[in-house]
Order: C-alpha cells, then sequence, then structure tokens
C-alpha cells in the first residue's frame, strides 16, 4: 500500500513523525481527507480539531490540536499547531484540578437609567492573582432586524446574566496559563463529540426536527450557519448546533442571533400568516422509496 510521510508537531516538540497511509485533517472550512499523490495543498487548522491518521490497516493515531496551519507538499503532510496532544494522552482529571484553584463570580453593582453596571471577576487563589471587569450593560437586546428595549425584568436579569458570564470567562482566560486552558477545550471537544455508532445522516436528521420543533428553524439555515449543506456535517458539526440548541433552550440568545430565518408573509385576502418555513418532513428528506419519513419527537440527549 502507498504510503506518505507525516509530521505533526508543536512549537517545542513533535507529536508524531513517521509513515501513514491517510489522514484527515481539520480545516477550517471542513475536514479533507489526504492519501499519497494530494495535490499540493494549505489550509488554517480549526480550534480544536482532530487529525487522524491511519498508519496501516491495523493502527491508528489521533491528535487534538489548537490553531496552527497544515500543509501538503510532495507526499508529505505537515501539521503545525499552536497546541496540540495526543487523544490518548489527555488527562481530564489534571486539568480539572488546575480550575479549581480559581473562584469566580459576576455582581450587578447599580441598575438606573435602561442600563446596568456589572463586575466581573476571577481570583487565583494559588498565586494570588486576582483580574476585574467593571462594564454597562444597556437594557437593550440587538437582532438581525433592530435593537428592541427590555423592560420586563426577567429580559434585563439574563442579559446581565449573559454578559456577565462573557466578561467572566474572560477573566477566566485571563488568569488561567494559555496550555491549561487549550488542554481544557481540547478534553471538551474530545467529550462532546462522543462515540456514537448511530450514522451521521440520522443524527443530522434529528437534529434539524429538534431545531424545527422547538423553535421554528429549518435545515437550510442549518446548513447557512455551519457552512455546508447538511451532507457534509460532521460530529463537530453536531457539537456546534448542541451548543446553540442549548443557548435557545435557556434563553441566553434568540434565533435571530445565530440564523437568517426566511420571511413570514401575510396573505392580503385571508389576513392569515404564510409560514415560509421547510415543513418537518422537507427539513428532515425523504427514504430511498419516495414516502416521507415521519417526524418522530427527539430530543438533545440523542444526539
Amino acid at each position: 500500500m502507498a504510503s506518505m510521510g507525516c509530521i505533526v508537531a508543536l512549537p517545542d516538540k513533535a507529536l508524531f513523525q513517521g509513515e501513514i497511509t491517510y489522514a484527515n485533517i481539520p480545516g477550517t472550512d471542513g475536514y479533507f481527507g489526504v492519501l499519497p499523490g494530494h495535490e499540493l495543498t494549505v489550509s488554517l487548522n480549526r480550534e480544536g480539531g482532530l487529525v487522524t491518521l491511519t498508519i496501516d490497516e491495523n493502527e491508528k493515531r489521533e491528535f487534538l490540536v489548537m490553531g496552527g496551519a497544515t500543509s501538503v507538499l510532495d507526499d508529505k503532510v505537515t501539521v503545525l499547531a499552536r497546541f496540540g496532544t495526543a487523544v490518548e494522552d489527555i488527562d481530564a482529571e489534571a486539568v480539572r484540578a488546575e480550575a479549581d484553584e480559581c473562584k469566580s463570580a459576576i455582581a450587578e453593582l447599580e441598575q438606573k437609567n435602561g442600563e446596568s453596571t456589572v463586575m466581573a471577576y476571577c481570583w487565583d487563589l494559588e498565586t494570588n492573582t486576582r483580574q476585574t471587569k467593571i462594564f454597562t450593560v444597556p437594557h437593550i437586546r440587538y437582532t438581525k432586524k433592530g435593537s428592541v428595549a427590555l423592560t420586563d425584568p426577567r429580559d434585563i436579569y439574563e442579559m446581565v446574566a449573559n454578559q456577565g458570564a462573557r466578561r467572566m470567562r474572560a477573566c477566566i482566560l485571563g488568569i488561567i496559563p494559555g496550555d491549561v486552558v487549550d488542554a481544557a477545550l481540547a478534553a471538551c471537544t474530545k467529550t462532546m463529540m462522543g462515540k456514537s455508532d448511530e450514522p451521521m445522516i440520522d443524527r443530522v436528521r434529528k437534529m434539524g426536527q429538534a431545531f424545527k420543533d422547538d423553535f421554528g428553524v429549518p435545515m437550510e439555515c442549518l446548513e447557512k450557519y455551519i457552512g455546508c449543506k447538511s451532507e457534509a456535517f460532521t460530529a463537530q458539526s453536531i457539537v456546534r448546533l448542541r451548543n446553540v440548541y442549548t443557548s435557545l433552550k435557556e434563553g441566553r440568545a434568540s434565533r435571530d442571533q445565530y440564523f437568517d430565518l426566511p420571511t413570514v408573509e401575510v396573505d392580503e385576502t385571508t389576513g392569515e400568516v404564510k409560514d415560509d418555513l421547510t415543513s418537518p418532513a422537507d427539513a428532515l428528506g425523504t427514504l430511498d422509496d419516495g414516502k416521507t419519513v415521519t417526524p418522530k419527537q427527539v430530543s438533545m440527549n440523542d444526539l
């Protein structure tokens, strides 16, 4: 079987160097495969992407990489990453122990004149290092269709909590060493991707049904958000959509913040709303025999 050279390297060391028969690379525009004789290619690496190398029929190696770039030239694959680790070497407990040394919180200091003054902080107890951010949150929700003033106390609370959580994360990332952050992101990506025996096409259909049933978001909006047709969705596409679904379910964001939804028109004769959204059956596709797929209730736990 034909082979090609490959190296997966970080700024300070090589994670792998040897001969392979196939490589699956996480490019920013999607995963792409490389076989011997592949044309010249240069691509940026996706953050938290999984590099899969096939050594032979009986051996594979997997590496989680953060940033960097990959080049394919003269039957040699070169993967250079800002941070990376072999999947089998990830120690989630060590990452968690480092994170437990930090305490963080947000607090609303004042609310008046249609805005809230909020403080977010993170305190590293081990080094006694503290990072604080004080900022203003206008009681306005910005959407692609314009801005809406918030008056309901619950809406204001959710807006402040959402903005505060973002600043608190920024404080945490400012305290924790960069290599620990990268390792934590890699571990989270690995966990969320999981290992499912269910065919990807079925997972994608269930995801489309969940978004349609719960939020009225058709499959074409999901495809536009991911940047490719649903047939090309990967495990990382499912992870990204699960994150969006959770944000919408918990009220931390609205549909308009993620998707360009079809325009809803009103029938001038009847006054009824014309719903241009794709029906659940259309979003999920049809079987090979031409029969329409009947939607079934699903939850994110099924994905």
